[in-house]
This record gives structure tokens, C-alpha cells and sequence, in this order.
């Protein structure tokens, strides 16, 4: 016996079916939300003005420095030994997070 499972995207207004995930920012802050047609025409609708007088701009970069880097920073600052690259020891990013708690 085979089990499916289907996931539905419903508006998140009306609960309404075949809603699509929005996704924006506002300042600092980023949002999603899930929209029919009809509510996301209404959301567009409404910032069209600000839209139209607004400036494009490109995406923020991401910030390159991951936790593993900061965790292979941190240990060469300790004195431990690390590896440039590669896995870091369970035990090595436990220390990092009892350092840093």
C-alpha cells in the first residue's frame, strides 16, 4: 500500500485554495505571505504607487563569513589546531558555543 501526500497552499485572507507564496521586505524586515490571484492583484495594486517612484536595487550579498569560519577564526585565536577546510569536530564547535554563551 502506497501513502500520498499533498500539500495545499490556501490564501492566507480567505483560506481560499491554489494560493501563491508572496515574499517581500519592508526595512530590515522580510515577509511571506500566501495570496490567490485575486488578493495578490490587490497587494500589487496598493504598492504600484510606491513602485513606480521607487528605485531598483540589487540584492544584499549574503554574509560570507559562515559560522565555521567564525568557529576556525575563533580556534586559531585559542591556539587550537584547525583545519582551513573541511568538517569541524563536534567537540570543537561545542567549545566555540560554550565560549560564546
Amino acid at each position: 500500500m502506497a501513502t500520498v501526500t499533498t500539500t495545499a497552499v490556501v490564501d492566507d485572507f480567505d483560506r481560499s485554495p491554489n494560493a501563491t507564496t508572496i515574499q517581500f521586505s519592508v526595512g530590515k524586515s522580510f515577509y511571506e505571505i500566501d495570496l490567490n490571484a485575486e488578493h495578490t492583484d490587490e497587494l500589487y495594486e496598493a504598492l504600484r504607487p510606491y513602485i513606480n517612484k521607487a528605485r531598483r536595487m540589487k540584492a544584499p550579498k549574503a554574509d560570507k563569513r559562515t559560522e565555521h569560519n567564525k568557529i576556525r577564526d575563533w580556534a586559531k585565536k585559542e591556539g587550537l589546531e584547525v583545519s582551513d577546510r573541511g568538517r569541524l569536530s563536534a567537540e570543537l564547535i561545542q567549545q566555540y558555543h560554550a565560549a560564546h554563551s
